[in-house]
């Protein structure tokens, strides 16, 4: 018997330190920061996958970003950079496809306040950007920029 558990154990050790090369997920919530003057919010997130033969390619990661009640006040910036995305296949293969999800909500009012959003979700493959910005940018001279690929 306990010769099974620990064959158990060791198939289970092998099985999760393998699924990490799958696919990665990068989470990041920032919540009432960066008030005031002058302020500036960065996030940066890479997640992506593993490397596989044919006819199983690499998955791109997750990457989840939520910006709540934060850079509200005058000449705040918030900044969110995120790529998720597979390796591509064996010889010359599609690459995998990422997911990128980017919420900012009641950020960014005031004066001179600017969001800015770039995500690259997959790399030959198909990939996922979703961006939500909810009660966000109110203000003089603010601006809002997404970009997505």
């Amino acid at each position: 018997m306990r010769r099974f558990i620990l064959g158990i154990a060791a198939l289970v050790g092998i099985a999760a330190s393998g699924s990490t090369a799958s696919a990665q997920s990068n989470r990041t919530f920032i919540g009432d920061s960066g008030n005031g003057v002058g302020n500036s919010i960065g996030v940066s997130n890479v997640a992506g996958g593993g490397f596989y033969a044919p006819p199983v390619y690499g998955f791109g990661g997750v990457n989840r970003t939520t910006i709540s009640n934060s850079g509200n006040g005058v000449g705040n910036s918030i900044g969110v950079s995120n790529v998720a995305g597979g390796y591509a296949g064996y010889p010359f293969g599609p690459g995998g496809y990422g997911v990128n999800v980017n919420v900012i909500a009641n950020s960014g009012n005031g004066v001179g306040n600017s969001i800015g959003i770039r995500n690259s979700a997959g790399f030959g493959g198909a990939g996922m950007n979703i961006n939500v910005i909810a009660n966000s940018g109110n203000g003089v001279g603010n601006s809002i920029g997404i970009r997505n690929r």
